[in-house]
């Protein structure tokens, strides 16, 4: 027989213990089966394997229920926990007896507590501590004053009371320890749940992260260089340093986080560690230590103590939150943050999770709290965040800024004005067909061109989320160093404007990190900033037809830019471009025809202004071809008003212009338009047209005779109606095409209508 001591916690009874002694046989590990008479939850392994089983189910069972009320997973697991400890099924002592005996429970903690150990070293790896370097000075006092505040609120409260407070709280550490607690944000907590949130790329979101990365880093770190092959001993690093810091006096939380913080973030660290961790070991075992932390509460008997044993410690609790609360909102409203703003920021800060819940452990191991105490606190947690949460989603909606936005479109822009043009890439194989597009554009030192280049990839190995100036790699610097994928994305680009007349063509290129879900907010923000016309997007399908190892979720991320953008879109499908060479289409262009299909509508005005800009370049000729339907008689509208304005303006400007064609097609129907579409559009390289084409801005669900019924069996409505039958299978002309979209009415971006219907 075996006995085990000093353990952390029994997670069979209320109360808290520092000490539990348990004999058992250490040769019951793994069970011979039913079938030759063996029982096999006597068994360590199967036991081990039944109790992570079961919480996992249940937990992703209940957060099918609550994620649609703003719930997050910390949350669902701690009620997971509190649902199968004693206050329900727990009661049952048959069900202790089977499932969560003592002997299976030390086991299951141990393997927990494993878990949040590496989980604390992995946020420590991917902590950017690049965001203290310029912090704004915003970030700065929101995490100062959500510091100071509730400090200088709770203790000298704390000690004016303590006369007064019951036995167990006068001479305890427990409520300076708890202000001080709840007075920092943890950024582990924070960056997990603003990733829940999809808001780590949001400017609240990123002052949320600077600002708790301040209050969280309180010691000295080092950045050094790591081996990718080295992770065995990384991760044994990460075992000892806890075990080293909780053998010296510390708590065994630092040393991970710690050594995390010293190692460098991203690649190839990082990405490890998320790829070998994040994914299997924390992912299976992190949700089992925050339910067995909720299963230590026992509810039926805590509501049976006398409120003075809870009541004096959630006092201390209120204040600490509300202190926090008022010194955010104080600290944002003092640098003219909105106060709607201010308050989702105080409440981000105030988030509680795993880090929180961890320290409560610790204080009940020690004695210093409770079983009443530990109760009050835990559940204090989980309401906070369980509040927090759901506010945050109904109070904040970062994509309504670019709703707000100015309308800016190319039709209402002087064909002499600036073209700025946010060209957004997702790898290096978009670079060329983009450039050759961008070189047919149309460019000069009359009209130039001003490129914003944003090279977007997915956030791996960091917590925060990236949007920043291009600059050269360090790596790529050194001597023999290999440049990185938006080094070499950027060096075509900037091929592209020294080979381009001087001041037609400028470069800006930017780099982004986030999660696919939200990497849309990046791109319409940088448009936003930087006062872009139209955003440039590659095709999520690569020239052959073969998707993209990616392509759902550049799929994705193109239909939210559609839906939210502050400016034009446009996306081009690339059907050959790609087999030139990035640095070489300046001097020999794959593009020498381009062709308009003009319907009518906002978006078909919007593709005419940009092909008019083609001739200019003085290589490239374009055809205008517009439909008319036979026997029709207009309504004169507003739209066909302004349809005719700009086409009659088009040809007066370029009637005289050899390389330009406008012709007129009359046809009987839908079905007469994809005739014509299909027999003209093999003469030519690009073909442009307008994503919604014949749709009037008063009417943007509706369709014209020209194109009705071609959308029946449409594969991409991102592409609308023209823009999918070109680019289906079906279609035989292989031609590169440019869809183009107006940015919507700010009527019809705040209604919510989404690509995706």
């Amino acid at each position: 027989m075996t006995a085990v001591a000093n353990l952390s916690s029994r997670a069979l009874e209320p109360t808290v213990k520092p000490l539990a002694a348990a004999c058992y046989d250490n040769n019951l590990v793994n069970s011979q089966g039913m079938f030759l008479g063996d029982q096999p939850l006597r068994f360590s392994l199967p036991l081990l394997l039944v109790q992570v089983s079961v919480i996992l189910v249940l937990s992703a069972a209940a957060h099918l229920v609550l994620r649609r009320l703003g719930q997050s997973r910390f949350v669902t697991h701690m009620l997971v926990g509190i649902f199968l400890g004693p206050t329900v099924l727990g009661r049952s002592a048959s069900f202790r007896d089977v499932l969560f005996s003592e002997r299976g429970t030390y086991i299951l903690e141990s393997v927990s507590l494993v878990a949040l150990i590496l989980f604390l070293f992995s946020m420590g790896v991917k902590t950017d501590l690049s965001l203290l370097r310029r912090p704004s000075g915003r970030a700065v006092a929101v995490g100062i004053m959500g510091a100071v505040v509730p400090l200088a609120v709770t203790l000298p409260v704390f000690h004016a009371l303590q006369p007064t407070l019951p036995d167990d709280l006068q001479g305890s550490s427990l409520v300076t320890e708890l202000a001080v607690r709840l007075s920092l944000s943890s950024f582990p907590v924070i960056a997990d749940a603003l990733s829940d949130l999809d808001l780590l790329n949001t400017d609240l979101g990123r002052i949320a992260l600077t600002a708790s990365l301040i209050t969280d880093v309180t010691s000295w770190f080092i950045r050094a260089c790591t081996a990718a092959g080295s992770f065995v001993v990384v991760v044994i690093a990460a075992l000892l340093s806890a075990l080293v810091t909780d053998a010296i006096g510390f708590k065994y939380m630092i040393g991970p986080m710690m050594l995390g913080l010293a190692l460098p973030g991203g690649m190839p660290i990082g990405a490890t560690m998320t790829e070998r961790l994040d994914s299997f070991f924390i992912a299976l075992f992190l949700p089992v230590y925050m339910a067995l932390s909720g299963y230590r509460n026992d509810l039926a008997e805590f509501t049976k103590s006398e409120a003075s044993k809870w009541g004096a410690l959630e006092l201390f609790v209120a204040l600490c939150v509300s202190g926090k609360l008022v010194g955010c909102v104080a600290a944002g409203l003092f640098f003219t943050m909105p106060f709607r703003d201010a308050i989702v920021l105080a409440l981000m800060l105030n988030i509680r999770g795993i880090v929180e819940v961890a320290a409560i452990n610790n204080w009940g191991d020690t004695m210093k709290a409770t079983a009443e105490h530990y109760s009050t606190l835990t559940m204090s947690m989980v309401l906070i965040t369980a509040v927090s949460t759901p506010l945050i989603k109904l109070l904040y909606d970062p994509s309504g800024q670019f709703a707000r936005a100015k309308r800016r479109s190319l039709e209402h822009a002087r064909l002499s004005a600036d073209l700025r043009v946010l060209t957004c890439l997702y790898s290096e194989d978009h670079a060329a067909p983009l450039i050759d597009l961008l070189e047919a554009s149309g460019s000069s030192r009359d009209s130039p061109m001003s490129l914003i280049v944003l090279h977007l990839t997915e956030l791996v190995g960091r917590a925060a989320s990236v949007l920043k100036p291009h600059r050269k790699s360090t790596r790529s610097s050194n001597s023999g160093g290999n440049p990185t994928p938006s080094d070499r994305i950027v060096n075509a680009f900037r091929y592209f404007e020294q080979q381009a007349a001087p001041g037609a063509v400028t470069v800006s290129p930017y780099v982004a990190q986030a999660p696919f879900s939200s990497m849309h907010r990046d791109v319409c923000s940088l448009a936003h900033s930087r006062k872009a016309n139209l955003i440039l997007l590659p095709f999520h399908k690569s020239s052959d037809g073969a998707r993209s190892t990616a392509n759902n979720a550049i799929r994705s991320i193109n239909r939210s830019v559609l839906q939210y953008a502050p400016c034009s879109v446009a996306i081009l499908v690339d059907h050959g471009l790609a087999s030139g060479s990035a640095c070489a289409t300046a001097a020999n262009s794959l593009l020498q025809r381009a062709a308009l299909y003009f319907v009518g509508g906002a978006d078909d005005r919007e593709a005419l202004a940009y092909a008019a800009r083609m001739p200019e370049a003085g290589t490239m000729s374009l055809t205008v071809v517009r439909f008319k339907l036979r026997n029709w008689v207009g309504m004169g509208g507003q739209d066909e008003a302004r349809d005719e304005e700009l086409l009659q303006e088009f040809w007066a400007r370029h009637r005289d212009n050899e390389r330009v064609v406008y012709v007129e097609k009359t046809v009987e129907d839908a079905e007469g338009t994809a005739s014509v579409v299909r027999a003209m559009s093999e003469k030519f390289d690009l073909l442009i047209v307008g994503r919604r084409g014949g749709e009037g801005e008063g009417d943007p669900e509706g369709s014209t005779a020209l194109t009705s019924g071609l959308s029946e069996w449409s594969e991409f409505p991102e592409l609308g109606v023209l823009g999918d039958m070109l680019a289906s299978a079906e279609f035989a002309s292989k031609v590169s095409i440019l869809v183009i979209q107006q940015q919507p009415p700010k009527k019809t971006v705040a209604a919510g209508t989404s690509v995706n219907d």
